[in-house]
């Protein structure tokens, strides 16, 4: 014989078959007396959160449920990432620190106007770490920059994806540097970077006479709530990329490198997918119609597959 458990509520008292139910309601605020600007918002099923304040995850299920993860492109997860670090693999998360350091950096050279940065380590380049995050930093472990590898040699060197940042990688004279190289795959070599929704009810409402409107969420079947199967949701900005989901930055430009700035900045050409991958500039001057046509062609956008 089996029996349904309750769940403790906000109070730790049981609740047995009793959904949780919480969420926000809004109103505008413009034609109060005295007036009030904006809107006005409130929690609901929170008592004693203000709208300003932290709520604590485990008092918000739905939100607790969602994980990254890298999602392959044959639609399944591959791996989740961890909650505090995604360079990590759920599970294999390292402090940065020079006791997990893999090792230290014996030169650094950046070119802004190509955005890569160039350095040399005191051991092989690892072309399998090709697609990782490099976290580099010094021996305080306070002054530190992350960035995408995206090429390896065999002169222990690797190449970096960085933005276009003009102090990227300056350290005092003298400081050693330090890196150390997470585990995930953020290039798009594994799949794509995704946001997982956990299946949840959702219901919104309207009081014309007030004209609060309501949006509510629970993990559990509720009156008038409507159900949203699990679904992914790409993490980063859509990324040009090839029939190979090899991916490529979405505008290229002429760099002033005195100035550190762009002198011009044009779109590239039209990709075959748009893939959810770091280290990447995203596609740009791009109608909806076609941004729609190279996701679906990605075909991973929503996926309702239980796992």
């Amino acid at each position: 014989m089996f029996r349904k458990l309750g769940y403790l509520g906000l109070n730790g008292i049981s609740k047995r078959n009793k959904p949780y139910i919480y969420g926000v309601k809004f109103r505008d605020g413009k034609d109060d007396t005295p007036p009030i600007n904006g809107f006005i918002y409130e929690r609901v099923g929170l008592p004693g959160y203000d709208i300003n304040d932290v709520v604590p995850e485990n008092l918000m299920p739905v939100h607790n449920k969602m994980r990254r993860c890298v999602v392959n492109y044959e639609g399944k997860v591959e791996y989740y990432l961890d909650f505090r670090n995604s360079m990590w693999k759920k599970g294999s998360y390292k402090e940065t620190n020079i006791a997990n350091a893999d090792g230290t950096i014996q030169a650094l050279n950046s070119d802004y106007g190509l955005g890569i940065v160039e350095i040399t380590i005191d051991r092989i380049a690892s072309t399998n770490n090709i697609g990782k995050y490099i976290n580099i930093f010094d021996g305080d472990s306070h002054n530190f920059w992350m960035a995408l590898i995206i090429g390896a040699d065999d002169n222990n060197t690797y190449t970096l994806s960085h933005p276009h940042i003009s102090n990227w990688g300056i350290v005092g004279e003298g400081v050693q540097l330090y890196y150390i190289i997470g585990d995930a795959k953020l290039g798009g070599q594994d799949g794509n970077i995704m946001v997982e929704i956990p299946a949840f009810w959702y219901k919104y409402s309207f009081e014309e006479e007030t004209g609060w409107q309501e949006h509510l969420i629970s993990l559990s079947k509720f009156q008038g709530a409507r159900y949203y199967p699990r679904r992914y949701v790409a993490a980063f900005e859509g990324v040009s990329a090839d029939s190979n989901n090899q991916p490529y930055n979405g505008w290229q430009g002429s760099w002033d490198e005195d100035n550190k700035k762009w002198l011009s900045v044009t779109s590239t050409t039209s990709p075959s997918k748009i893939v959810s991958v770091c280290g990447y500039y995203p596609k740009t001057v791009y109608s909806l119609d076609n941004f729609r046509s190279k996701c679906q062609a990605t075909g991973i956008i929503i996926i309702y597959t239980i796992l």
